[in-house]
């Protein structure tokens, strides 16, 4: 019972979709960890709708391609991408770590956000509209939100306890870190093995890409912020997904499926 309503709140904070109301208690957000890489098979099974309705209808690349990066956003909230503007912000600033924390609080979008967003929405577009959509793809395409929500989480797990603030700080106060930590890596090692039975070659680039994403982000947070925050964990998720999807599609180009 108390798994399930760690799942529901997981969807209530980090998504769009209807849930019943859950009381906000520590106890309730025990194994909400866990269930953030439930969010990207949300994303991926909205995905495959989407893209089977632009097959039925016959609707161009460009249409299905705005499709693909709007659905996340739509899912989400886009409490993510807002993560990613407030970090860049931050970043741009080249303030001290006092003051970039500072800037991570702010409500509002700077002008470097403001144009990161715009770059980033403009090329997942075009990524999208150069995928060539089979079933393949669309498999390794939601594992894409899959992983990235998972490493995002284990970037929650392994934080140091004096370095948690906000409200990441009250999520990891209240979790079961073995549990977590153990369900993490099963679904990791999941979506890695359904990866290689798809295209390993593929999957495999793309992956790495992801490990690599999740060192930088890391050693990033630390030496500019000092700390992971919730801004810092969004930010991973967008730079991630991204990673995942240029390596996608530049494998496609490389290797027939």
């Amino acid at each position: 019972m108390i798994f399930l309503k760690s799942v529901v709140m997981a969807f209530s904070t980090f998504s769009r979709l209807p849930m019943p109301k859950t009381e906000w208690r520590d106890e309730n957000m025990k194994y909400m960890l866990c269930a953030f890489p439930l969010i990207g098979i949300a994303i991926g099974l909205t995905l495959w709708g989407w893209t089977s309705l632009c097959t039925w209808m016959g609707f161009g690349n460009l249409l299905r391609a705005s499709g693909m990066t709007i659905v996340p956003v739509a899912v989400t909230g886009a409490i993510h991408l807002d993560g990613f503007c407030d970090t860049v912000d931050a970043l741009s600033s080249h303030a001290d770590v006092e003051r970039k924390r500072e800037i991570l609080k702010d409500p509002h979008i700077g002008a470097f956000g403001t144009v990161a967003l715009c770059c980033y929405l403009i090329s997942y577009v075009a990524l999208c509209a150069e995928l060539e959509v089979n079933g393949e793809v669309l498999i390794m395409l939601g594992m894409v939100h899959v992983v990235s929500r998972n490493l995002s989480a284990f970037l929650v797990v392994r934080s140091d306890p004096d370095e948690r603030r906000g409200m990441l700080a009250t999520f990891r106060r209240a979790l079961d870190v073995r549990n977590t930590s153990l369900s993490l890596s099963a679904f990791l090692i999941v979506c890695f093995i359904i990866g290689l039975c798809t295209c390993w070659p593929i999957w495999t680039t793309a992956f790495i890409g992801a490990v690599i994403c999740w060192i930088w982000v890391s050693r990033m947070a630390k030496r500019e912020f000092g700390a992971i925050s919730g801004d810092i964990s969004g930010f991973f998720v967008q730079i991630c997904e991204m990673c995942m999807l240029a390596l996608l599609v530049l494998g496609q180009k490389v290797v027939i499926i």
